[in-house]
């Protein structure tokens, strides 16, 4: 399969899925963007509800990469270092990774890795100067209500380790609130992103 019909073929399966999901989603084919391919736009409202400007709740940047090689138990990708340092300046994003299968599209699996700021640097502290770096990646949801919670999480956390805040030797601030991640549970109950699921 040549790069293009495999690039189509990811797209195509990831629409398919956010398509079921309350959730707009705008992934341009052949997209010349230097970061993103596109974005996820969030919803507050119920799933029924037509999408409203009143009811965003958010905007989460997007990757997809499609690649045909056979997903096994623990899935990884090659991520270069151009890569990584175009997503860590840019303030992170969700990488989409779907496996294609070249005969029957219906058997593509879509993977996933959410691309804070944080997970990047520590990404990159560890490449030891080499070109890349296999990052895990892991299964999308298959259920779309847990799906739907991995989005309002990962937006999340992207949105809130977006912002760097600098304090001089000199600054006395009253209060420091500091918020640490790792792998907490899909139902965080303090999301800044309300998302009804």
């Amino acid at each position: 399969m040549n790069k293009e019909v495999i690039e189509r073929s990811a797209i195509s399966s990831l629409n398919n899925k956010l398509g079921r999901m309350h959730v707009k989603a705008e992934i341009d084919f052949n997209d010349k963007t230097p970061v993103e391919d596109g974005a996820v736009f969030l919803y507050s409202s119920d799933k029924d509800a037509e999408y409203a400007v009143k009811d965003l709740a958010g905007r989460m940047p997007v990757q997809v990469k499609g690649t045909t090689r056979a997903p096994k138990d623990k899935m990884t990708y090659s991520a270069t270092r151009k890569m990584l340092d175009g997503i860590r300046r840019y303030g992170g994003l969700f990488l989409f990774v779907v496996f294609v299968d070249s005969v029957d599209d219906t058997k593509n699996k879509i993977y996933f890795r959410e691309l804070s700021k944080l997970v990047v640097d520590r990404i990159l502290r560890n490449m030891h100067g080499k070109n890349s770096k296999s990052i895990w990646v892991h299964e999308f949801p298959k259920d779309n209500h847990e799906a739907l919670l991995q989005l309002c999480r990962s937006a999340d956390q992207i949105e809130r380790q977006g912002t760097t805040l600098n304090v001089e030797a000199d600054d006395r601030p009253k209060q420091l609130q500091l918020r640490t991640y790792g792998d907490e549970k899909l139902e965080e109950p303090d999301l800044q992103f309300k998302c009804t699921t």
